[in-house]
């Protein structure tokens, strides 16, 4: 639903900046729980809106930070 959309979209690039700045900020300082908070609501957004493609990579990026060291 469009009207649905609009209201999401300003939460959902919310979110992504969230998300790009986090994940900076995990690997510059190896800390990845504000960076594993942030994929969460990235990803809950994407949900809502349906978007899936945008959801795997989402995953797909927080998979490959925390298999190079970011779950310890």
């Amino acid at each position: 639903d469009a009207d649905f959309a609009r209201e999401v979209l300003p939460a959902l690039a919310d979110n992504l900046t969230e998300f790009c700045d986090s994940l900076q900020q995990a690997i510059a300082q190896r800390n990845f729980t504000t960076f594993v908070k942030a994929h969460h609501k990235v990803k809950t957004t994407l949900a809502l809106l349906g978007n899936l493609e945008l959801r795997q990579l989402a995953d797909a990026i927080q998979k490959a930070v925390l298999a190079d060291g970011g779950a310890s």
